[in-house]
């Protein structure tokens, strides 16, 4: 079990440090594969997408990639949204949330297949992300559905950037500095109703293999042309979508 964890982590860090999305793979893991309760697995979760969202946006800052006007914005409205997020996971249908998460996930990755000019330099940038109010509303809700699904926040984040003609390291950049103001809220709210014994172990394998997918993801993403890793991204969110919807079923 610990090595198929630690595998895990690595892999699906891997994804996240090159396109962001992929981190709701995290929890179905848990909850479908080893059958650990719904807080077990979001705090386990959470922790590793804390650590994603640190390497990988200190890799993708480094390189020039995140807008920090747009990024801070959207971080003050997520760490709102994470913590309604963890409350309403007791409140509602956890079946009915990840329907709607699906959907919207689906709708984002066909709005990526639509070509744009100056995908690697801003230039149709929409007025919204100006908008500081829209900045804040958008890291709420966001933060809000990824929390209470562990969906992790670029799953969502990413293709909204992208369809409102931010390119796509930039996105992806900004959606992890911004899961961490998803994360650490979440992982605390979560954390504190865990009930594996040995938990603690856990969360630090999750976090240290994580780490090491991340960093490796964020390095080759360097590599990869826009214009792929935004079609990658626009697949990947629409098939996956579509096939998790239907496990909902």
């Amino acid at each position: 079990m610990y090595i198929a964890i630690a595998l895990a982590n690595i892999i699906i860090g891997v994804l996240i440090g090159i396109s962001g999305i992929a981190g709701f793979l995290l929890p179905m893991f848990y909850t479908g594969v080893y059958g650990f309760m719904v807080a077990d697995s979001m705090a386990m979760s959470f922790a590793a997408f804390f650590v994603s969202g640190i390497i990988g946006a200190y890799a993708y800052h480094k390189s020039g990639d995140i807008d920090m006007s747009i990024a801070l914005k959207m971080g003050i409205g997520s760490i709102v949204g994470a913590l309604l997020g963890v409350w309403c996971n007791n409140m509602v249908s956890v079946v009915l949330a990840k329907r709607a998460l699906f959907i919207m996930v689906f709708l984002s990755g066909l709005l990526l297949f639509k070509n744009r000019p100056g995908e690697s330099e801003d230039e149709a940038v929409s007025s919204l992300m100006s908008n500081s109010t829209f900045l804040v509303v958008a890291g709420v809700i966001i933060a809000l559905i990824s929390s209470f699904t562990g969906a992790g926040g670029p799953v969502l984040t990413v293709p909204l950037l992208i369809a409102l003609g931010i390119n796509v390291r930039k996105s992806v950049g900004i959606s992890l500095f911004n899961s961490i103001f998803i994360a650490f809220p979440a992982f605390l709210g979560y954390s504190s109703n865990a009930t594996v014994p040995n938990i603690s172990m856990l969360i630090a394998l999750c976090m240290f293999s994580h780490g090491i997918g991340v960093m490796f993801g964020a390095k080759i993403s360097t590599k990869i042309n826009h214009k792929v890793l935004k079609m990658f991204v626009a697949v990947v969110s629409v098939l996956v979508s579509c096939y998790m919807f239907y496990n909902t079923l």
